[in-house]
């Protein structure tokens, strides 16, 4: 949760999907708590969305497409350091030597990332996302910040 929504955001989420499945006992305990530790339990402003297409993300807006899965077009095409993330995932042993093999072959780095998202990546699921997801921190920071803006 905190990887994707943020220090501050993490708990005004959490509560907000409590309440949302029907768990308002728990939404209740964990607003307590919060409120007990002074971790704020509500959302801060969402800026504005760019488009006047209809309303954007806002604090109620929960998605549950993977951070991976929404900015897959944007990782390909501006992701060019992939041989680092690959060291990374390759030491959180989430692709195999031979998976590292085969995409630090590869002769670009879309071609890279494509092979990635294809094939370690989409048999690992979720947790093989979480762990790209760390990389890409790493590896490309200010291009995983302005997608996490987004």
């Amino acid at each position: 949760m905190v990887n994707t929504f943020t220090e501050t955001g993490a708990v005004p989420v959490t509560i907000e999907i409590l309440q949302a499945i029907g768990c308002n006992e728990q939404a209740s305990e964990l607003k307590e708590n919060a409120a007990a530790l002074r971790v704020p339990t509500v959302p801060s402003p969402a800026p504005a969305p760019a488009s006047a297409s209809g309303p954007g993300p806002g604090p109620s807006a929960l998605s549950t497409e993977h951070f991976i899965d929404k900015n897959r077009v944007e990782l390909i095409n501006r992701v060019h350091n992939v041989d680092s993330i690959l060291d990374q995932l390759l030491q959180m042993k989430f692709i195999t030597n031979e998976d590292y093999e085969s995409i630090h072959n590869e002769k670009t780095s879309q071609k890279k990332m494509r092979e990635l998202f294809m094939g370690p990546i989409k048999s690992a699921g979720t947790r093989g996302k979480d762990a790209l997801h760390q990389a890409l921190r790493q590896s490309e920071p200010h291009l995983t910040e302005e997608l996490e803006r987004q």
